[in-house]
């Protein structure tokens, strides 16, 4: 049983992949930055080379690092393109069709918004799911079944008139003598108790009693499989924002390691190695905290899905 309907699923794949256009072109700025950051180090390494500081291998390996990062900006460039491809055929956009697309930043004020309890988010979601509506329906009319099965066993009244007459083509008595005389009425009452009838209601009421109690199931596991996905895409909210936090701190202190050990690897403190092992920590610190960013957006928006809230990336 699908939770989301075709269209709804649709516009869920439509914004996850305009997001994860978002993504894209925040791993490009990502690899801009390490390209920016190797060149960096190229311009000091080779200074450093040319006075003698350090070898012609340390020097290689500086000059091997900027290339790997230019070779990871072509591949999040070639990642953007993909994402727009995913983008264009969702919408049914022909491929050189030009698209410009509005990239807002996507705030920390957005990633963290504060979740609401658990049990009101699942209880917004269970009124909002049509799953749970049908099968609700599905019990009302059962339990109208129920009642007209029953009603087999309940005696039956029949009231029943009738109105007679009869005319005469003689020329006496006149017309409206003879509606007066022999125009008659007459009515009554029929009682029917049923008695023995084969068994035929007992089955009917059985079968609709069991019918009832399908839609009661039908409920519970509707209701079921909703609170475990709302809690897995609670879950998921969390953990993500929890990583987004830790990300953050874990940015900063890279950012910082990497000041040090760059300016001790231009004093001749710090080896190559060091250095580029610092400066590989603080690109995968960047790329962690987009990566949890874009994890915490997609989860908190299909939490709104789920509770038929606007998807909406506005703190």
């Amino acid at each position: 049983m699908g939770l989301l309907s075709a269209q709804t699923e649709t516009d869920m794949s439509v914004l996850q992949a305009y997001l994860q256009v978002l993504l894209a072109q925040e791993n490009i700025s990502i690899a801009e930055y390490a390209v920016a950051l190797a060149q960096q180090e190229t311009n000091r390494a080779e200074i450093l080379f040319q006075a003698g500081k350090i070898t012609q291998s340390d020097y290689a390996q500086v000059v091997s690092k900027q290339s790997q990062n230019q070779a990871a900006l072509v591949t999040a460039t070639n990642g953007k393109r993909s994402a727009m491809l995913q983008l264009k055929q969702l919408l049914e956009l022909p491929l050189d069709q030009e698209m410009e697309l509005d990239c807002p930043a996507m705030e920390d004020s957005a990633v963290l918004a504060p979740l609401p309890a658990f049990s009101e988010i699942c209880r917004r979601a269970l009124e909002n799911m049509p799953q749970v509506k049908a099968a609700r329906f599905e019990k009302e009319s059962a339990q109208l079944g129920v009642k007209a099965a029953r009603s087999g066993w309940l005696p039956s009244v029949a009231f029943n008139v009738a109105l007679a007459g009869s005319y005469n083509t003689l020329p006496e008595p006149s017309l409206a003598d003879q509606f007066k005389n022999n125009l008659g009425l007459s009515a009554g009452v029929s009682v029917s108790i049923p008695i023995y009838d084969r068994g035929r209601t007992r089955a009917a009421v059985s079968k609709a009693r069991i019918s009832l109690q399908q839609t009661e199931l039908n409920i519970q596991q509707a209701e079921k499989h909703i609170s475990e996905y709302v809690e897995s895409c609670y879950l998921d909210v969390q953990n993500a924002q929890a990583g987004f936090n830790a990300s953050r701190d874990n940015l900063a202190a890279a950012q910082e390691s990497y000041r040090l050990v760059s300016e001790q690897f231009r004093m001749g403190m710090k080896n190559t190695v060091e250095m580029l092992t610092e400066q590989e920590q603080l690109v995968q610190a960047r790329q962690s905290l987009a990566r949890y960013r874009y994890q915490a957006l997609v989860n908190l928006l299909l939490l709104n899905l789920l509770q038929g809230l606007p998807l909406t990336m506005e703190s």
